[in-house]
């Protein structure tokens, strides 16, 4: 089955699936650095993160943390799930943008009420919820965008937006054209991360554990505008 993305003529993202990422991967980055400093080190978004703080750890005869062990299979079994339930339910895009991203926000809202509840006992908890709000997310950009936009590791937006920034300033004719499509597609997400962890460490910081309401919050807002109505600034063609 295709994902039925959503993408311009020339192959590049339409305007507004960019600016969709982009606040997904201000989420991203907000539950990322809420994770790590509150779940003792924990990668929830950059899941595969974790692996070399598991091997470090294994060098330096450091205890490994059972949500770093599970964080990389369970973000595959969340994936696998969502892209099986698609391919079997055959959704039109509009309700598989709105349900990932209802799942999404429904997972950060747990994460929320689990750390008020629950206090630091229920940190497993929270990092499962907050792996598989992560997994959603980005199935819901592999399953609804193209060219497939990245919100969780950023090392390739910004390679993609630093040779696109060398080319506008070099370049000339179609290649200048071409970069200037490659930088509305990475800066945006790019920048949406760097937001996200600023806010994320400044709830951290101000909330401690109570963070966790900003990306929640954050989540029902995009929700709210993407799929709670057909007048918002995210709508696109698809959605």
């Amino acid at each position: 089955m295709s994902a039925d993305p959503a993408s311009a003529s020339d192959g590049s993202v339409e305007p507004n699936s960019a600016w969709l990422a982009a606040t997904l991967s201000c989420i991203a980055g907000t539950v990322d650095v809420i994770s790590w400093i509150t779940l003792s080190g924990l990668f929830t978004a950059h899941v595969t993160g974790n692996l070399v703080v598991m091997a470090a750890d294994g060098v330096a005869r450091r205890e490994m943390h059972l949500a770093a062990a599970i964080a990389v299979p369970l973000f595959i079994a969340i994936t696998a799930t969502i892209g099986a339930a698609v391919q079997i339910l055959q959704p039109p895009r509009q309700c598989k943008v709105q349900v990932l991203l209802a799942g999404q926000f429904v997972l950060l809202a747990a994460c929320a009420a689990f750390v008020s509840i629950a206090g630091s006992s229920g940190d497993i908890w929270v990092a499962v919820l907050a792996i598989a709000a992560m997994a959603t997310q980005n199935a819901l950009l592999h399953l609804s965008v193209t060219p497939v936009p990245t919100t969780a590791v950023m090392t390739g937006n910004i390679v993609s937006a630093t040779l696109a920034m060398v080319a506008l300033l070099l370049a000339k004719g179609a290649l200048r054209d071409a970069a200037q499509k490659q930088w509305r597609q990475a800066s945006p997400i790019l920048f949406g991360f760097v937001m996200g962890c600023v806010a994320g460490a400044g709830a951290a910081a101000w909330l401690d554990r109570g963070a966790w309401f900003v990306p929640a919050a954050l989540s029902a807002l995009l929700w709210a505008g993407v799929g709670g109505n057909g007048s918002s600034r995210f709508k696109t063609k698809g959605i």
